[in-house]
């Protein structure tokens, strides 16, 4: 189940998986993939060949030929940041 607002434009080619949420007047283009428990605010636009992983929120409008990843980073910069790793703590060396 997913719950789309008002004002919805003739999307094609979407998959939206369950526990969606999308508000009103959000403006999907072609070839859209978004993940379960994803959550779009209102009044933005998603660009042609984007892809939503879950659990994001997507507050501002996207470009498209991007991938997004939780949190609400492209998804170029979420696999630079698994790769390094999490920072280390600032007193690390000092203890």
């Amino acid at each position: 189940m997913w719950q789309i607002a008002h004002n919805r434009r003739d999307w094609k080619e979407y998959f939206i998986a369950a526990q969606t949420g999308i508000a009103g007047s959000v403006q999907i283009g072609q070839r859209v993939l978004i993940g379960g428990q994803a959550g779009i605010i209102g009044h933005i636009e998603i660009g042609d060949n984007t892809a939503i992983v879950r659990k994001v929120g997507i507050p501002k409008s996207i470009s498209g030929g991007h991938g997004w990843a939780s949190p609400a980073v492209p998804l170029a910069e979420a696999q630079r940041q698994i790769a390094l790793g999490p920072p280390a703590p600032e007193n690390s060396l000092h203890e």
